[in-house]
């Protein structure tokens, strides 16, 4: 684990690191020899029960031969970047695949009886806490920014937290039985791979999403405070100077609150205002009248109409970059990486267009991969539960368990949004974006409590209200066998007391 902590900061497959990869397989190599020799320990001091061999050999023998996989692999890593890692990815798989496969056919190396299931229970513990410091985070890089705290932020955070809560309470809900039979535990536990992965996507994703939705609510309260930019008929009558200096107010006070961290972003904004202080003073008139009655004859100079409109996207381009880099959302280094390894010369303008399209697309990309992820989580979930279920199945569980399902499927089908631009726009800025995945929770949560299933739907079910009358419990609180507690040590016919 220490060498893991090492590596990972210098771990780039797609810039490696010669000697970062080779330490890396190297650890990897160690970490099987170590088994190897714990299993040859539990050979050694089982070696009386010849039907126990085969089996401790065999395990021995994967950890072995995987170590000397990994330390071929260290040698295929040299000053140039190699595919050779991916063989990584595979013999991970082919292990879990073939110690399952050999803990199926052998009880010795059986999983039943240990406390798999509870580890693999606290590892999503560690995965769902890990949620909150994430979150805490993004509270930290909201709190830090001007006009941190309103009546949105406030909602935001507190749908963000009740959320991770909600996944926390619906997960060990649904997931009471550490016993279950041989090939429903080894599924069961297969099955959290897909879901640990799809809960570190959904964590991670949803607490950028807490980020993103605080810079729209600034967008949407933006002001430019100029009284001649915001009436067209001032404008009509004002000189480009004039127009100019409004501008360079608005943007000095925008970028006093929001300081751009890059002397391109400064420099983009000083050549749009340079820009717009060249067009001609009729072109004002001209441009107020064609907006109001969007007729061709009243259409202003071409040339000026471009310069104009060069200059406006150039200059929001930058403000908008200053701000995303306030919220921590910065991609300048990797554009710059990206040109200098194309060899592409940008002018600042250029490389703010760019820096300012890609964040876009990102945005784009964590929206997507947020409500996707949050719904396979929710279905992978549902999925556990019904292969550690052992009561009998009602109407109520069955519908419960499909409307859960049903719920999953629709939250990941709202990244189609994004092949409607409009409708796409007015969701991702709308106060809904982060609570939509928290009511989802929340109504997870509350049928997953509701023990009697509505008279209106199940004749003769219970009522909501009403309570047993007798004093029976309604939760199948399931133990293990005495054969999984016994003790198999010596018969008690030979323990002595030691008084």
């Amino acid at each position: 684990m220490v060498g893991f902590a090492v590596v990972a900061p210098k771990f780039t497959p797609h810039d490696q690191n010669m000697k970062t990869m080779r330490t890396m397989s190297i650890i990897l190599m160690v970490s099987r020899l170590c088994l190897a020799v714990e299993y040859g320990s539990i050979l050694w001091h089982v070696r009386k029960y010849k039907k126990q061999v085969l089996p401790m050999m065999l395990q021995i023998g994967l950890n072995f031969a995987l170590a000397m996989i990994y330390l071929g692999i260290t040698f295929r890593f040299t000053d140039h970047n190699s595919n050779v890692f991916m063989t990584w990815y595979v013999l991970a798989g082919v292990e879990v695949i073939l110690t399952f496969a050999i803990a199926y056919i052998f009880p010795v190396l059986s999983f039943q009886g240990t406390h798999l299931m509870k580890r693999i229970g606290l590892l999503t513990v560690i995965i769902v806490g890990d949620g909150i410091i994430t979150i805490s985070k993004s509270v930290v890089t909201i709190v830090e920014s001007p006009d941190a705290w309103n009546a949105s932020t406030i909602g935001i955070v507190t749908a963000a937290a009740t959320t991770i809560y909600a996944v926390f309470l619906i997960y060990f809900d649904w997931m009471k039985n550490p016993y279950l039979p041989k090939f429903r535990q080894q599924l069961w536990t297969l099955l959290h791979y897909p879901l640990h992965l799809a809960l570190c996507l959904f964590i991670q994703g949803f607490t950028q999403l807490v980020i993103w939705t605080k810079i729209f609510d600034v967008f949407k309260h933006l002001n430019s405070s100029s009284v001649l930019l915001d009436n067209t008929s001032l404008m009509a009558k004002a000189t480009t100077k004039m127009i100019v200096d409004e501008l360079q107010k608005v943007v000095t006070k925008f970028f006093e609150t929001y300081t751009p961290q890059y002397i391109t972003t400064w420099n983009t904004a000083d050549a749009a205002l340079k820009n717009i202080s060249t067009i001609n003073d009729t072109f004002w008139p001209q441009v107020v009248k064609y907006s109001d009655t969007n007729l061709d004859k009243d259409y202003p100079d071409e040339k000026d109409y471009q310069t104009f409109v060069d200059a406006m996207v150039g200059l929001m381009s930058a403000m908008e970059n200053a701000l995303l880099e306030t919220f921590k959302i910065n991609l300048a280094k990797e554009v710059d990486d990206e040109n200098k390894s194309k060899g592409i010369q940008q002018t600042d303008s250029g490389f703010e267009s760019e820096l300012n399209e890609k964040m876009w697309v990102r945005f784009q990309l964590i929206f997507n991969y947020t409500y996707i992820a949050a719904g396979i989580s929710l279905i992978l979930m549902v999925s556990l539960a019904v292969i550690s279920r052992t009561k009998p199945w009602s109407k109520w569980a069955i519908t419960r368990h499909i409307l859960f399902t049903l719920l999953g499927l629709s939250t990941s089908l709202v990244a189609l949004i994004r092949y409607s631009a409009t409708r796409s726009a007015e969701y991702q800025q709308s106060p809904w974006m982060i609570p939509t995945i928290t009511i989802v929770w929340l109504i997870v949560l509350v049928l997953t409590h509701i023990r009697n299933p509505p008279p209106l739907f199940f004749q003769g079910s219970q009522s909501l209200w009403s309570r047993k009358k007798n004093n029976q419990q309604t939760y199948d609180y399931v133990m293990p066998t005495e054969g999984q507690t016994a003790y198999k040590g010596a018969p008690s016919t030979q323990v002595r007391s030691s008084v």
